[in-house]
């Protein structure tokens, strides 16, 4: 683990990875920077080309790992793989769940879904700690709906598609890995960021063991961004636009059994105390910088500038 921390130019204060300020310019390097003077920083971590951050106080020896979704990432023999990023003006949650409903593919986009026969099987889920996963056999958009290279390798009538999705709630994350055909496979492996309460941003990686040259980037990209244009056109204008506090207050059915797992996974930890009170969150920051707790402000609780910013009570969710 390392400390995210920045060295800021001789033109602003300067700080250490650790947050404690070293130096204020206008004081001069020979003055001593009171204690006080220090911000926030947190524990991070390089994975899958990317840096995770762990926003949180908890020591390391409570901390939750990075999951192990995306093994792929280290196999560049076996498995070509391109980035991609989009930010939607929809909640985290609202936006996750879009991902997790295996059953709007059949509706929303149309390359991959099949409305000639929209009825999905029920397929039992595995709950983890921190997610979930479930494999659902779908059927098989028609050859017609394929383009490009993919049209090419997807000629033949096939009658079913495999679908492996599985979720962590450790970065927001998740991994969508469709199965063409018997050796034909690709990964979606997608992490998101809440911006505010009706923003999100995602990052992803798409790897795939089929047209594996780099001449079939521009072709796959596209692809992908016909599909979130799509997805957007849904998840942006959901009503109401925050999840409903309780599985009552919206009509869910068998299919969607990954969503209720996620909801369910996010009111397990956020009635342990774990939950931004957002209506405080937002009066109180008209008037002061409001941070997340450091594993530093922990271990050392007095004496900050910025304060904490507000929790909900442990409990406070109902039960589901």
């Amino acid at each position: 683990m390392t400390k995210a921390g920045r060295s800021v130019s001789a033109e602003c204060a300067e700080f250490n990875g650790s947050g404690q300020c070293t130096l204020i310019p206008s004081h001069g390097p020979e003055s001593a920077v009171p204690k006080r003077v220090r911000v926030d920083s947190y524990p991070t971590q390089e994975k899958y080309g990317w840096v995770w951050v762990f926003l949180g106080d908890l020591p390391e020896s409570e901390r939750p790992k990075i999951p192990e979704l995306f093994p792929e990432y280290e196999d560049t023999a076996g498995w070509h793989r391109i980035p991609y990023g989009f930010e939607a003006k929809a909640n985290w949650m609202r936006f996750e769940e879009n991902s997790l409903d295996t059953a709007h593919t059949q509706f929303v986009h149309r390359a991959f879904g099949s409305k000639r026969t929209p009825k999905l099987e029920n397929f039992p889920i595995e709950t983890r700690e921190w997610g979930a996963k479930v494999t659902r056999t779908k059927p098989a958009p028609k050859p017609d709906q394929k383009t490009g290279k993919m049209a090419e390798l997807l000629s033949v009538e096939r009658r079913t598609t495999t679908v492996t999705l599985e979720f962590s709630l450790v970065g927001l994350c998740h991994r969508i890995q469709p199965t063409f055909k018997e050796g034909m496979s690709q990964i979606n492996f997608t992490a998101r960021t809440p911006i505010d309460q009706k923003r999100s941003r995602a990052i992803g990686w798409q790897a795939r063991n089929y047209l594996k040259e780099p001449e079939h980037d521009a072709e796959r990209m596209a692809q992908i961004l016909i599909a979130v244009e799509e997805d957007l056109s849904v998840v942006e204008t959901v009503v109401p636009p925050l999840t409903p506090p309780s599985l009552t207050d919206e009509f869910l059915v068998e299919t969607d059994s990954m969503e209720v797992a996620f909801r369910k996974a996010c009111w397990k930890w956020a009635n342990k105390g774990w939950e931004i009170d957002m209506d405080k969150f937002e009066e109180l920051s008209k008037s002061n910088v409001l941070v997340i707790p450091s594993p530093e402000r922990r271990a050392d609780p007095k004496n900050w500038v910025h304060k904490s910013i507000p929790l909900k009570p442990v409990g406070s969710r109902p039960g589901e």
